[in-house]
């Protein structure tokens, strides 16, 4: 394996699928810089990371680099939107509300009951993606830093957390 193969296969990969790979993540992100952004990313990618097993026939696996393309918006561009930034100046002039203690245990009731249930999945065939989803959940670690960590691609940790939160969606009703 040599370099000027993997800049070879770069060279095809561009000149016959750039345009199938642009589209692809700007249908996804409805946005030409961020899909110009991830594209790029993922020539940079492949350039530095030097795997033969992500050749197919004289290019690359497209279906590794649709995914790769995927997690990498969902892990950059999505995350941005959980955090929001608030400025305390808005909250000094509101009037504390009264603390309600029935709010609060029925959240902690509702907390124990999802943990509760993932422990419970370690003893059926979802014992993987409950292990996954605690580990994530319970953590810091972004989907990358936990794949990493494990030693999955982040497209599979994510398949597992979703699968998780799917089935916790579908099994615990949602406080009211």
């Amino acid at each position: 394996m040599t370099a000027d193969e993997t800049q070879e296969r770069l060279h095809i990969l561009y000149t016959k699928h750039h345009k199938w790979l642009y589209a692809t993540i700007y249908k996804l992100c409805k946005n030409n810089e961020i899909a110009e952004d991830l594209v790029s990313e993922l020539y940079l990618y492949l350039g530095e990371k030097d795997n033969r097993d992500l050749y197919y026939n004289d290019s690359f696996n497209l279906l590794y680099c649709r995914m790769y393309l995927t997690s990498r918006y969902y892990n950059l561009y999505k995350r941005d939107k959980k955090l929001t930034d608030f400025d305390l100046d808005d909250f000094s002039n509101q009037s504390d509300s009264e603390y309600d203690y029935e709010e609060d245990m029925m959240l902690e009731r509702k907390y124990d009951e999802v943990m509760s249930e993932i422990q419970g999945l370690s003893k059926t065939k979802l014992w993987v993606s409950a292990a996954i989803y605690q580990m994530y959940s319970l953590t810091d670690y972004t989907i990358e830093d936990l794949s990493k960590n494990i030693g999955i691609s982040p497209s599979t940790t994510f398949r597992h957390i979703k699968i998780i939160r799917e089935h916790i969606k579908n099994t615990i009703k949602a406080p009211e």
